[in-house]
């Protein structure tokens, strides 16, 4: 357990969970993103996994946005979306690692695990993910 640290509670220092944060992105010219600049560090976007688009509150502001899960050079996935509305790219989602040792540390039904590097295990169970 982590002790408070004592200091007062400020709404103003409290922020939505998993809110997007707009990142600047690299396209190619269909629009795919090739690489992002998150937190002044690019990163290549070496494969979209999965590609799904929401078009959603008609009856308040509209929402159209399109979706990529896309997995970094580095090895981790990321979840970006692009507001058809403006342009604008977002981050909505921390990255999490898409191979730990061992295995596969994000199962995604985008995700063949067959595809999984070899020496690597399948299952985030194999890395004693779980």
């Amino acid at each position: 357990m982590v002790p408070h640290s004592g200091a007062p509670l400020r709404p103003d220092r409290l922020r939505s969970l998993n809110q997007p944060q707009p990142v600047k992105v690299a396209c190619d010219r269909e629009g795919r993103p090739l690489s992002l600049i998150w937190r002044g560090r690019r990163q290549g976007v070496t494969a979209v996994r999965d590609l799904w688009r929401i078009d959603d509150e008609w009856w308040r502001r509209p929402i159209h946005r399109l979706y990529y899960l896309v997995e970094l050079e580095d090895g981790r996935l990321d979840v970006l979306f692009c507001d058809l509305e403006t342009g604008a790219w977002y981050r909505q989602r921390e990255s999490v690692p898409l191979y730990a040792p061992g295995g596969l540390a994000f199962p995604h039904p985008a995700v063949d695990v067959d595809d999984a590097p070899a020496g690597r295990g399948r299952y985030a169970d194999d890395a004693g993910l779980r």
